[in-house]
């Protein structure tokens, strides 16, 4: 039987985000990335338009970006009673 020296991880496909979608990825083995877009109204806590992703050595992928309601990031909420 042969056996190889090294196999190349393998991530599998990109993942879905919440409130958000994938707009590019490389491959989805070891190295490869991903980049990820918030949908209208959305937006990466970080401010970043894109935000990405890798394909770690181990066939994980790095861990997802988060989409936010704009109104949660972009202003701070008083509470008070009514």
């Amino acid at each position: 039987d042969y056996i190889p020296n090294c196999v190349e991880a393998y991530c599998g496909p990109v993942p879905q985000i919440d409130n958000g979608f994938a707009v590019i990825a490389t491959n989805v083995t070891w190295q490869g990335t991903a980049s990820f877009q918030c949908y209208y109204g959305f937006a990466f806590p970080s401010g970043n338009q894109l935000e990405s992703i890798s394909c770690l050595q181990d066939g994980s992928w790095s861990p997802l970006p988060n989409c936010q309601g704009k109104s949660m990031i972009m202003s701070t909420c008083k509470m008070g009673r009514v």
